[in-house]
């Protein structure tokens, strides 16, 4: 009789995906199949009977086996080989008995089976699977034959097999896993199991169980779990490390560590039975069903637990209290923990504001009092998430100053100590940017010029001066216009007075300019208004001044027609001029004044070497010369403090995230101005990953598989292409996204999943950058990037 037999074993993903013909089970299985015994007739459980009309052959095995498609082993079993022998009258024998316990054992090894599929056998004990698997079937052909006995004992070894198969996959689904230290500040320490010494934590150094980790005075670390989960270690803290396990098969994580003294804060990646994550206190007990706390544990050995999120049950001294969010708890020895209250809520901010723009590194912090509070607490970074604190401190007032050490944005938030010292919740992070700024402000004085003779009583005085400083004139505060343009008039007391002109800038920084204006008698022949040295940007030049009455005046021996007040009108060409001014009076005396004019037409020309419009930097360097010595530069209205001659420059420009318009003004000593301006754009944002598809999520094998990614860039665009990593139960393979569309915003990448790969796609990795290398990358939840993936 020509049987063919076929072999299918189900691996984790519930797929069969080997298949034997039954040749090559006989010969996989011949090592576990012990000799067989012919079938027993004279079983106790046997009922013979006789064929007659009113019954068919199935209507017989269905009453008696249970089962009407078992006719073929009754035959089988009475050594009859074709259905048609079996006639009327015909003596059969119906091995009950037998055939009953050979389903039973079949089903319980089929249960098994199943069982130890999920538990991940098919890769955890997958020799053990497989010989379970041979015998099942090889029972079940052994059935088909007619030979049940053999098939029982077949049976029965399939039950053990398949039995030895979950436990061992059960056993070995646990794989113990690590932590990191993935940030530090000032001294961190660890001591690893069974050593005798503390030793210095470098940064990324991976820890193991019973792995004992300490801060030292000023010192902070965070510790992060291979599930996301992190524990942060205030300064003075010791903790150890307790069981981290990952259960391969359902991806599961636990996690635990215990506490010696000081405070850690705990922020868990999720809450679920997938994730569990321990605190152990001496003789306290925890049920943590919170994302957020923090335990402490001071000296005395008395514990506080402030809960930020969901509740915390927390028992001791025979008591037991459920923390809910925003409220704390304290635990001395041997007493119930404390009814929970209410935590402090954190103190309103009042300096320094959002957003602020600082030019003094002194910063100072200030807030409102928060009743009952005993301390407060401030906490200063360079990034929001406080990954790198710069400075951690309790401070018992509402005021402090702290110094930045460069230029650049910095984050801060403060929280609430109570009278029991638990700590409240932190502030939401308020942001500033220091730009410590050492150099004067932008002060020009067009008039009155140096050393000035006049016989008027007062004088005006005018010019510009950098927008936001304060302008005083001889003490008295004066109003520029929106321009920065101001004028104001002195009166003139004395015969010489000094005009001092002070500007302060939002830093302190000071400018001064002063001015000797000298007043004539009146019974002079002639008082000039004009200065004595003349810079014009025009070709007309004016002289003023005050005559006696009956004086006559000459300019360069040529006549000129004025008396009493005047202003005469020079026409003079481009460059430096000298102007003898003679007044001669009715009785011949005479009076002299030589002055000096310059007449330049031409603005400074300004060259600015190449700089990048787009940057993911911070800073520029903005650098290049002028065409002319005496130039004064401003850049966005404050003088460059970066002169490295008197015609060049070099400057480094602080730039915040977005578009900066940088604008240079150049202004000669006669007041011809030139500008540059230029517009840089600062995109130090990765693109976001908004949606991710999969097309097919099931794959059946010898296909292609796409994914499409849709991404968001706010900044200079993204590149033409990334690359992603793709799973197929257990097989990598790894796809190269390119850019589809004009927007930039579509991605597409496909790989071919060869014949033979079945079961769920699962992204594992996507990473595009933009045009500035600013990197979006997705990992999937609880799974490490792949070596490889970040070339």
């Amino acid at each position: 009789m020509g049987h063919r037999f076929i072999l299918s074993i189900k691996m984790l993903s519930g797929q069969e995906i080997i298949f034997l013909p039954l040749a090559c089970v006989l010969f996989f299985c011949s090592s576990f199949l012990p000799c067989t015994t012919a079938f027993a007739a004279s079983d106790a459980d046997d009922i013979r009977i006789t064929l007659g009309a009113d019954e068919s052959l199935r209507q017989v095995s269905e009453r008696l086996l249970g089962d009407g498609d078992a006719w073929q082993v009754i035959l089988r079993c009475n050594g009859i080989e074709h259905p048609d022998a079996a006639s009327l009258g015909t003596s059969l024998l119906i091995p009950v008995g037998l055939y009953n316990r050979l389903h039973q054992h079949l089903q319980r090894a089929t249960s098994l089976l199943s069982q130890a599929n999920r538990e991940g056998a098919a890769l955890l004990a997958e020799k053990e699977i497989a010989a379970a698997v041979c015998l099942r079937e090889q029972a079940s052909y052994l059935k088909q034959e007619g030979h049940l006995q053999e098939a029982v004992e077949q049976a029965i070894q399939a039950e053990a097999r398949a039995l030895a198969a979950l436990n061992k996959a059960k056993n070995a689904q646990t794989h113990s896993v690590e932590a990191w230290l993935t940030a530090k500040s000032g001294t961190v320490q660890n001591r690893p199991p069974g050593a005798s010494r503390w030793q210095k934590t470098e940064l990324e150094q991976r820890l193991q169980e019973r792995e004992r980790v300490r801060t030292l005075a000023d010192s902070r670390c965070r510790i992060t779990f291979s599930d996301q989960s992190e524990l942060s270690l205030d300064e003075h803290a010791l903790v150890v490390i307790g069981s981290m396990e990952k259960n391969i098969i359902r991806s599961s994580y636990s996690n635990s560590v215990s506490m010696f003294e000081g405070d850690i804060l705990v922020h868990l990646a999720s809450l679920s039975q997938q994730k569990r994550f321990k605190v152990n206190l001496p003789n306290i007990t925890t049920d943590i069903r919170s994302l957020n706390f923090l335990a402490s544990l001071d000296k005395k050995n008395v514990a506080r637990i402030a809960n930020y999120d969901g509740e915390i049950d927390v028992g001791a001294g025979g008591g037991q209290v459920t923390v809910k969010k925003n409220q704390g708890t304290k635990i001395v020895p041997g007493y119930q923990p404390t009814i929970p209250k209410a935590l402090l809520p954190p103190p309103e901010v009042l300096s320094p504001e959002p957003d602020q723009r600082l030019y003094v590194s002194e910063i100072v912090f200030a807030w409102e009092p928060v009743a009952s509070a005993r301390y407060y607490q401030i906490e200063i970074s360079r990034k929001s998430t406080f990954s790198d604190q710069l400075f951690s401190k309790k401070i018992s007032t509402q005021r402090f100053q702290w110094e930045a050490a460069s230029v650049g944005v910095y984050y801060f938030r403060i929280k609430t100590i109570d009278q029991d010292g638990c700590l409240g919740p932190y502030s939401e992070p308020l942001n500033f940017y220091v730009d410590p700024d050492k150099q004067p402000p932008f002060l020009v004085l067009h008039s009155p010029g140096r050393d000035i003779s006049t016989a008027d009583k007062e004088i005006e005085v005018r010019g510009e001066v950098e927008q936001e400083a304060l302008l005083q004139i001889n003490g008295q505060e004066v109003r520029p216009d929106h321009t920065g343009h101001f004028q104001y008039t002195v009166p003139l007391s004395d015969e010489k007075m000094v005009i001092s002109v002070v500007a302060t800038d939002l830093a302190g920084n000071v400018s001064t300019i002063e001015r000797t204006v000298s007043r004539q008698p009146e019974d002079k022949l002639l008082q000039l208004d004009s200065p004595k040295k003349i810079i014009s940007r025009t070709e007309e030049v004016a002289i003023s001044g005050r005559l006696l009455p009956g004086t006559r005046l000459r300019i360069n021996k040529t006549p000129v027609r004025a008396s009493g007040v005047f202003t005469h009108l020079l026409h003079l060409s481009e460059g430096e001029h000298t102007l003898d001014v003679e007044a001669t009076g009715p009785n011949g005396q005479k009076d002299t004044l030589r002055l000096q004019v310059v007449v330049d037409l031409h603005p400074p020309e300004i060259k600015v070497n190449d700089i990048a419009q787009t940057t993911a930097d911070g800073q520029v360097t903005l650098s290049g010369t002028v065409s002319e010595e005496g130039t004064i530069i401003t850049l966005n209205g404050r003088v460059l403090s970066g002169r490295l001659s008197d015609r060049r420059f070099k400057e480094v420009v602080s730039l915040a995230e977005g578009p900066n318009e940088l604008w240079l003004d150049a202004q000669d000593v006669a007041g011809n101005r030139s500008s540059w301006k230029e517009t840089v754009l600062r995109d130090s944002q990765p693109p976001k990953i908004l949606r991710k598809d999969i097309s097919p999520p099931q794959t059946k094998g010898g296909e292609v598989v796409r994914l499409t990614v849709r991404i968001d860039d706010a900044g200079v665009g993204t590149a033409r292409s990334g690359s992603f990593l793709v799973e197929v139960n257990g097989t990598l393979l790894k796809g190269i996204l390119k850019r589809s569309g004009e927007n930039g915003t579509d991605f597409t990448g496909s790989v071919f999943v060869l014949s033979g790969v079945t079961g769920r796609v699962k992204v594992r990795e996507i990473r595009v950058q933009d045009m500035l290398g600013n990197t979006a990358e997705y990992y999937a939840e609880g799974l490490e990037p792949v070596e490889g993936m970040r070339e």
